[in-house]
């Protein structure tokens, strides 16, 4: 791992829609990622309307400038776009993703930790390009940026081999330290995957099968290096992690080097 470098970044404002890509991003005083999660969707009840409820979420087009706080909204295959602030007391962002999405919606806001979907395992999610690669062999026709807005990880390491990144987190929850660049994080375990992978990230059309696809591929290739005891199951991908505390300000930056403690 000693060559493996941070290559990509992606933070997703709110949370279920698109993400977008920066060169770096800052550790908040809660040990996530400034703008990542930044806001999230609920229905009249408090219920968190995500992907996992509803393919709806997948037919909104989303365009972020981060340096002026402004989400562009716009239907999947319409050229029209409509501009709100980022913030969840903007009643027009609300009232247009309601309508998006056939339901009320409300926005709730949380700077300082974001809405991760595990508060335990509350850091960016990380997966290595070489996956990324090996699985484009699995799934003719998705390339890698179609497989990465599929699986939505926050960080990209290029130089690790496929699947290396999970080495990182077992066994699970035993808190493998590493860093990338100046941030310290521990890695957990892999990510448990949902039913958002097997559905296509424009239309929501789900493709038949993905999910035994991927098991069965990631079966008939598990790495020696990788202890099958803790696979209970193959439908994982990616890495859990958790920012080390007293991180806050640090910044990853596209280009960090990897590094992992030999301990």
């Amino acid at each position: 791992m000693s060559h493996a470098v941070l290559h990509r970044i992606c933070i997703f404002p709110i949370k279920s829609l698109e993400g977008v890509t920066v060169d770096s991003a800052t550790v908040t005083e809660g040990g996530t990622l400034a703008w990542d999660r930044w806001l999230r969707m609920v229905d009249a009840d408090g219920r968190v309307i995500n992907g996992k409820r509803t393919a709806a979420v997948h037919r909104i087009r989303v365009r972020y400038d981060l340096e002026e706080g402004r989400v562009d909204l716009a239907h999947q295959g319409e050229s029209t776009w409509e501009s709100f602030a980022l913030e969840a007391e903007d009643p027009g962002l609300a009232a247009w993703l309601g309508e998006a999405l056939e339901m009320p919606v409300m926005l709730q806001h949380d700077a300082r930790h974001g809405f991760p979907d595990d508060l335990v395992r509350s850091g960016p999610t990380v997966i290595g390009t070489a996956t990324l690669e090996m699985m484009a062999e699995w799934f003719p026709g998705l390339d890698l940026d179609q497989l990465r807005r599929r699986f939505r990880a926050n960080l990209e390491i290029r130089g690790l081999p496929p699947f290396g990144e999970e080495l990182l987190g077992l066994p699970p929850d035993a808190g493998r330290p590493f860093r990338i660049g100046d941030v310290a994080l521990t890695g957990l375990k892999p990510c448990r995957r949902c039913v958002v992978p097997t559905r296509d990230p424009e239309t929501g059309e789900q493709w038949r099968g993905f999910q035994k696809v991927l098991v069965n591929q990631r079966r008939a290739h598990h790495p020696g290096w990788l202890p099958r005891e803790h696979y209970p199951h193959h439908y994982l991908l990616a890495l859990n992690t958790r920012i080390v505390p007293g991180q806050a300000g640090r910044r990853l930056r596209v280009g960090d080097p990897l590094q992992v403690d030999p301990g």
